[in-house]
């Protein structure tokens, strides 16, 4: 969704813990990103957190005032122009998935193109990847093997 509304990102890297214990994935994990045109930004998942302390938030931060909407919860976007704040809640439709696919469906028989393609993939692959310490980019991507719900964007 970032990479859609605010382009790729050049740079990231974070830290990865297993906090719970229930599997063996990461289950908390901090990050910092910056994207090619200058954004930076930070984000903290934890998939260990007691239900009280769970919150599903992002934040566009900018010098006129801010957006805040929710990833997975039908919930206002909040739109801060630094004058009035104003909330929206576009109706949910009963299939969310619905136009993406067609999107998808068109581009594949040429008929128009689609937000999210190999290209955009790869690119979230690639930063989820850096975050965890899996791979970076540049010379040393080939023998790179680096160990070690909540974001913030800066505009």
């Amino acid at each position: 969704m970032l990479d859609f509304m605010l382009g790729p990102v050049a740079a990231a890297q974070g830290c990865r813990e297993n906090r719970g214990g229930l599997y063996s994935a990461e289950d908390t994990v901090a990050a910092s990103f910056q994207f090619e045109n200058g954004v930076i930004g930070s984000g903290f998942w934890s998939f260990a957190a007691a239900e009280s302390a769970r919150a599903d938030t992002v934040e566009i931060l900018g010098a006129k005032g801010y957006i805040r909407f929710s990833t997975f919860a039908f919930t206002p976007i909040v739109v801060d122009d630094g004058c009035t704040v104003n909330e929206y809640l576009p109706p949910n439709p009963p299939n969310i998935q619905l136009h993406l696919i067609a999107a998808i469906v068109a581009e594949l028989r040429g008929l128009g193109r689609s937000p999210s393609n190999g290209e955009t993939a790869a690119r979230t692959s690639w930063v989820m990847d850096s975050i965890i310490g899996k791979r970076q980019r540049g010379a040393d991507a080939d023998n790179a093997d680096v160990k070690g719900t909540h974001a913030n964007i800066a505009i």
